[in-house]
């Protein structure tokens, strides 16, 4: 049955669309590229996955070590030194220990952190070691 209702044409020649200009080959595959339905949508799981350290509590007996060893590398209370310490992150939960090489330009006892050179404050909380730059 279904070979009966095609005969009539089935012998003859497809000429094309004879209403529209045939369709560019890049044009064609253009209709074949991606499509992100959800923008911002990779961007939400990169940061999701990206991982971030949580701060270590110290105890006071290594607070007062850094504290010792901070004035006796700077008897002033400033000059340059390595600072390793937390740096919470902006977006979520948590942060990363880095090292920077610091000016420190005084020190504040009140609210406990190290002012540096460049206007940043650094609590003493967030240090986890002191060391010659």
């Amino acid at each position: 049955m279904s070979e009966d209702r095609y005969e009539d044409i089935m012998g003859h020649q497809y000429k094309g669309v004879v209403n529209h200009d045939r369709m560019s080959l890049s044009a064609r595959g253009a209709q074949f590229a991606p499509f992100a339905a959800l923008t911002g949508h990779d961007a939400a799981i990169r940061e999701t996955a990206r991982l971030t350290d949580m701060r270590m509590e110290q105890s006071e007996d290594v607070l007062k070590e850094l504290q010792e060893k901070f004035f006796r590398l700077l008897p002033e209370g400033r000059g340059a030194a390595v600072l390793t310490y937390f740096r919470r992150d902006m977006i979520k939960a948590g942060g990363e220990y880095v090292s920077e090489s610091v000016v420190v330009k005084k020190v504040d006892d009140v609210c406990r952190e190290f002012i540096l050179r460049d206007g940043r404050s650094i609590s003493f909380d967030d240090i986890l070691d002191i060391t010659d730059a």
